[in-house]
C-alpha cells in the first residue's frame, strides 16, 4: 500500500510477505523479511534501479534474528499484535518484546507511527527514542477515522488530523484496511507529503492476495478471500451456533465486512485447521442467508475429521496438479494450437515441424518445473531454475511437516521413509511398489496403512496394474 501511494511521487521499492518489487521487476519472496546478506543485495539491486525510498515488511522473526539490525529506519509503523507466531516465540511476551526491538533502537530523527486502538499500540513505544504518532478509529489519536462507511465495493471515511478533516475513499474493502491507511497516511505525511495529493490515488490501490481481495467475473456477488490468521474472537464464534443471527452480526463485527443476504460467499480457507467450522456447515446451509465454499488440503486424514460428524451438505471438488494442456494455457498457449495438436494425435498425423518442437520445448519445461501452481507460476514470472527449485524443495517440506504433524506417532517415520522411496520405486524398470526398496528387509507389515496416508494426503496417486 505504501508503495502504491508513494510511487506516484517518487521511485519506491517493495519487499515482503507477496512480493520483492522495483521498477519492473516482480520477484517471488524468499522470506517475509530476507536474510541479511540477501536483504542489502536486494536494497543495492533498488538503488542501482533508481528507487529513492523501499517498504519493508520487518517480521518479528527477522527482528529477532537480527536481520534488520543494520538499517537506519526513517520511519517504523505498528499495526497490531495477534497470535500470529507463537510457534516461534513461545509466548505473547516474547512477541511482544521482539517487535518492540525495532522501535527501541530506532534513530532520534526517525518517526514511530502506533495504533492506539491496540492494547499494545502505546506499550510498544515506550522507550522509543524519537517522535512518536498515533492513529486510531475507537481512541482519540493524531490521525483518526470517523464516519466509516464499509460498502460492497469500497470503502468511505472522515480523517480527521488536528483541525482538519478530509473525506477518504478508498477500492479496498474491511475495517483492517481502514487502519492500515491511517497507518499509511500518518507515515507518508510525517514525511512531508500532503494528504491532499494522496486522496486521489486512495481510490485505485492495487488489492493484496488472499487480503479481502475481491473477484469480479460478472457474478452478481461479492467473493471476498481472506486468508490471513483467524482470530480467536472468530473461532469462538463456533462455539455456540444456535443463535444464527448473534453469529452472523458478530462476524461481521469482527471482520469487517458486511455480509448481504443471498449475495455474498463466506470462504472458509485451510477448513481442516478448525473442524468445527466444517461442522458448521449443515446449520449454515440450512439457514440459506449465504453460500459458502470450503477450501483446504488432508481433508480426509482421520486427525481431521476426529470427533466431528462430516456434512452431508458437501460437494467436493477434488484439485490436483496442472496437467500438460492447464501448463499450456498458463504459458499462453492459445486453445486453437491445441486443438490443431490434439487432432492430429487423433488422426495419427505428424504435427508441423515449427509447433512440434515448441511443443516439445514446453514439454521438457513441464517435466522439469510439473504442475504445481505456486512453482509454475514463478517459472512463468522468472524463468530462474534456483528459485524454482527452491520453491519444489519448499513445498517437500511442507508435505515432510504435515506427516510429523498429522501422521499417528507409530507411522510417521514409516510414511516419511514411504514418501522418500517414490522416486527410487518409479526409476525402477518394474514400476510395482516395493518395500524392500523402501527400507532393505522391508515388509508389508511394517507399513502398513502408510501408502493409504499418502493416498488421503494428496501428495500420492495409486496406479493400478491390470492385465
Amino acid at each position: 500500500m505504501i508503495r502504491d501511494i508513494l510511487n506516484e511521487f517518487q521511485p519506491t521499492g517493495y519487499i515482503g510477505t507477496i512480493s520483492i518489487e522495483y521498477g519492473n521487476v516482480k520477484l517471488p519472496p524468499l522470506l517475509t523479511t530476507p536474510n541479511i546478506d540477501d536483504l542489502h543485495g536486494i536494497l543495492r539491486d533498488m538503488i542501482d534501479a533508481g528507487m529513492k525510498a523501499c517498504s519493508l515488511e520487518a517480521s518479528s522473526i527477522g527482528i529477532e534474528q537480527g536481520r534488520v539490525d543494520s538499517i537506519d529506519f526513517d520511519v517504523a509503523m505498528f499495526t497490531n499484535l495477534t497470535h500470529d507466531h507463537l510457534d516461534y516465540h513461545g509466548t505473547m511476551a516474547n512477541y511482544f518484546n521482539a517487535k518492540k526491538k525495532l522501535f527501541d533502537h530506532l534513530k532520534e530523527d526517525a518517526i514511530a507511527v502506533t495504533n492506539v486502538d491496540d492494547p499494545y499500540g502505546l506499550k510498544i513505544v515506550e522507550d522509543c527514542p524519537c517522535k512518536v504518532v498515533t492513529y486510531g478509529i475507537d481512541h482519540d489519536a493524531d490521525y483518526r477515522a470517523t464516519n466509516i462507511q464499509l460498502l460492497k465495493d469500497r470503502t468511505k471515511f472522515t480523517l480527521k488530523v488536528s483541525n482538519m478533516e478530509y473525506e477518504v475513499e478508498t477500492n479496498l474493502v474491511a475495517k483492517f484496511n481502514v487502519y492500515n491507511l491511517l497507518a499509511v497516511i500518518a507515515s507518508l505525511n510525517m514525511k512531508g507529503l500532503p494528504i491532499s495529493d494522496m486522496l486521489p490515488h486512495l481510490k485505485k490501490l492495487s488489492q493484496i492476495e488472499g487480503r479481502m481481495q475481491r473477484i469480479s467475473d460478472g457474478q452478481p456477488f461479492n467473493i471476498l478471500i481472506d486468508f490471513a490468521h483467524t482470530s480467536k474472537e472468530i473461532t469462538g464464534l463456533f462455539d455456540d451456533m444456535y443463535n444464527l443471527d448473534f453469529f452472523f452480526l458478530q462476524l461481521q463485527q469482527f471482520t469487517g465486512v458486511r455480509l448481504y443476504e443471498k449475495e455474498s460467499v463466506i470462504i472458509f480457507d485451510e477448513v481442516q485447521l478448525f473442524p468445527r467450522a466444517r461442522q458448521a456447515i449443515k446449520y449454515l446451509v440450512a439457514d440459506g442467508r449465504y453460500k459458502y465454499i470450503e477450501t483446504g488440503s488432508l481433508l480426509s486424514i482421520k486427525k481431521n475429521t476426529r470427533d466431528i460428524l462430516i456434512p452431508s451438505e458437501e460437494h467436493k471438488i477434488s484439485m490436483y496438479p496442472m496437467d500438460f494442456e492447464e501448463f499450456l494455457w498458463a504459458n499462453g498457449i492459445n486453445d486453437s494450437v491445441i486443438d490443431n495438436v490434439k487432432t492430429c494425435f487423433d488422426n495419427e498425423q505428424a504435427v508441423a515441424e515449427g509447433i512440434h518442437r515448441a511443443m516439445m520445448e514446453l514439454l521438457y519445461r513441464y517435466i522439469i518445473v510439473g504442475g504445481l501452481p505456486e512453482v509454475v507460476n514463478c517459472f512463468i514470472e522468472t524463468k530462474n531454475i534456483e528459485l524454482i527449485y527452491n520453491k519444489q524443495r519448499n513445498l517437500i517440506s511442507e508435505y515432510e511437516e504435515d506427516m510429523v504433524k498429522y501422521a499417528a506417532d507409530t507411522d510417521k517415520p514409516h510414511i516419511r521413509e514411504c514418501f522418500e522411496s517414490i522416486p527410487k520405486q518409479l526409476a525402477k524398470e518394474n514400476k510395482k511398489f516395493q518395500y524392500s526398496v523402501v527400507k532393505k528387509g522391508g515388509r508389508a507389515s511394517q507399513y502398513l496403512g502408510c501408502i493409504q496416508w499418502l493416498e488421503d494426503a494428496g501428495i500420492a496417486q495409486r496406479c493400478y496394474n491390470t492385465t
